[in-house]
């Protein structure tokens, strides 16, 4: 079972502070997106539960979630927006999603669950776009 021994062996040797800290700025997307990953893999060993609550990993994603939801409404051209970040954010938002939604307080799931129905529907939005930009290109 190397996945439990590498799961362990991040905790154990104070890695999860690190990646929370990489959550936030200067952070861009596309370590973001791998950072969250890594959290979720993380998370599927329960020990990691309470230490990724500890470092506020959850609320930092809930954040990150709020954000960039917030940045696609504000977002005049959406066209603009998804060729900016040069990764792609359902990648980021549907980890980040089932992550809040396995370890997070009922808070943050609440808040979780709000922004899935929307989430949903803006990455239907996305999929057409990226199509839109593979056809074209």
């Amino acid at each position: 079972m190397e996945a439990d021994a590498a799961q362990n062996a991040v905790r154990l040797h104070y890695g999860l502070p690190v990646l929370v800290k990489l959550l936030h700025p200067p952070s861009q997307w596309p370590l973001i997106k791998a950072v969250v990953g890594l959290v979720r893999n993380l998370a599927l060993c329960p020990a990691n539960h309470a230490p990724l609550r500890e470092h506020g990993a959850i609320p930092r994603i809930v954040q990150l979630l709020l954000r960039a939801h917030q940045d696609t409404v504000q977002t005049v051209s959406l066209l603009t927006y998804l060729l900016s970040f040069h990764c792609q954010l359902e990648q980021i938002l549907l980890p980040s999603m089932h992550l809040t939604l396995l370890v997070g307080h009922q808070e943050e799931q609440l808040a979780c669950k709000k922004l899935s129905d929307e989430a949903v529907a803006w990455l239907s939005v996305w999929s057409e776009v990226q199509m839109i930009c593979i056809c074209s290109g």
